[in-house]
């Protein structure tokens, strides 16, 4: 009995591993030593070395095929360990309603090939990975190593993209703005909002010196992350969720300075930076109505909703690729002089994807995410979890503000740091519902 535990113990720390491994690649992007790799992944990452050409290697590259492996190792762990099994969270039922209502619409497609390839596949996976991070991770010291984790990958991928800045080499398609692993540089300024108030709440709470002071510094190198983003929407929407973050602290004095000083930024940068874009990105607040951005997502909002209203039910399948073949193939009225890739509104994209329906569900899944987060945060005795319940609420809340102007869950790396962040509640969640019956019996 004893061995039989002791390998049972040995796997669920190599799962442990395997999925450590697999945040920090999937955050960095991809790396490689002696092959070519995407046009838009960061070239920081990718090595040549000569003399030892035979030596070949990439990874990160595509999220899915990280994951593929682990959701197997551990499908396979659950047959003989109960451990490994799924609890309840209060989170399942709502995911995988959702995830059969996006099946469906994939099924149902008229494009069903490109639906699999640009989004129904990464869902299915997402969602595994959601269970796999419930399960795995009920210890609260094992998702504080995968959010150090996280947060280490993260720092690295805004490091390298500083120093790209700083050198002059931009994000291709977009000149003056930082270029990291999450491509187009809204997606960064996307993924800070939800994850920043993680950082931002350890400054707020009580704690060691040590820990406060690591919190600062973090939060100053992702804060210029998102500076360098020239992120409107992002800028907006971190302000928005720090705001209801501080709700919860009495943090209103840090709050107020951290505006003061990000003010203070602003007006630096129309004096220090580079002054003609700053004044362009900086003035477009006033001016957003002739802006030729906006006019862009507007055509491409009204496309999205005459798609909607040719298919409400059950939409066109998910993925990025169903908007821009159904405009290109039907429904582009206006050329806009570039290539349309979404409507700029994730919930447009999500109901034009999955339908009414998949907007019904994603919208209980939402509701029930905030819902358990404030009952972790109202009802745990450890300060992790309450600190954690608090930035979730902040970061998402302040994220869907930001997803009105633009689809971020349509980026493979975001969507993953959402369910990542998802599954970590349902395994804290369903930790608490074990000790709770422990203590009952």
């Amino acid at each position: 009995m004893r061995s039989i535990e002791k390998i049972k113990s040995n796997y669920r720390v190599f799962l442990l591993i395997y999925v450590m491994a697999v945040v920090f690649f999937a955050i960095m992007g991809q790396i490689s030593l002696n092959r070519s790799g995407n046009p838009l992944s960061m070239p920081v990452f990718h090595w040549a070395c000569s003399g030892c050409e035979w030596l070949q290697f990439s990874i990160g590259g595509k999220i899915s095929y990280l994951i593929f492996p682990v959701l197997i190792f551990w499908l396979a762990g659950c047959i003989w360990d109960k451990e490994l099994r799924p609890r309840r969270s209060g989170l399942e039922i709502p995911v995988l309603i959702f995830a059969g209502i996006a099946l469906i619409a994939l099924m149902a497609s008229p494009y069903r090939s490109i639906s699999w390839k640009t989004g129904g596949r990464d869902l299915l996976t997402q969602v595994g990975w959601f269970f796999l991070l419930g399960s795995l991770l009920r210890q609260e010291k094992y998702r504080k190593v995968l959010l150090v984790t996280l947060f280490s990958a993260l720092s690295l991928v805004i490091l390298a993209g500083i120093l790209l800045y700083y050198q002059g080499i931009y994000f291709p398609q977009t000149p003056q703005r930082i270029w990291t692993s999450f491509g187009h540089p809204n997606g960064i300024g996307a993924v800070l909002v939800l994850l920043i108030p993680f950082v931002f709440v350890l400054i707020l709470s009580p704690g060691s010196g040590r820990i406060r002071t690591a919190a600062v510094a973090l939060t100053i190198l992702l804060g210029t992350g998102i500076y360098l983003s020239f992120s409107r929407t992002a800028w907006v929407s971190l302000l928005a969720g720090l705001g209801i973050l501080t709700l919860f602290r009495k943090g209103k004095i840090i709050f107020l300075g951290s505006i003061i000083f990000l003010v203070i930024l602003l007006i630096w940068g129309l004096n220090v930076g580079p002054q003609s874009y700053w004044k362009q990105r900086i003035k477009s607040f006033a001016t957003w109505r002739s802006d030729p951005n906006v006019e862009k997502r507007l055509i491409y909002s009204e496309a999205a909703l005459r798609m909607i209203r040719d298919r409400p039910v059950i939409g066109y399948g998910p993925g990025y690729g169903i908007f821009t073949r159904l405009y290109q193939d039907k429904y582009k009225q206006i050329d806009t002089g570039e290539f349309a890739t979404a409507p700029h509104n994730y919930y447009l994209s999500l109901t034009l994807s999955t339908g009414i329906l998949g907007l019904l569900a994603f919208g209980w899944l939402l509701f029930r995410i905030f819902r358990v987060a404030r009952r972790e945060m109202h009802q745990s005795d450890s300060r992790f979890t309450i600190c954690f319940s608090q930035a979730l609420i902040a970061g998402l809340a302040g994220f869907l503000l930001g997803s009105l102007a633009d689809d971020p869950l349509l980026n493979e790396r975001i969507f993953f740091v959402f369910w990542l962040l998802i599954g970590l509640l349902a395994a804290s969640a369903a930790e608490r519902r074990i000790a709770s019956g422990t203590k009952k019996n």
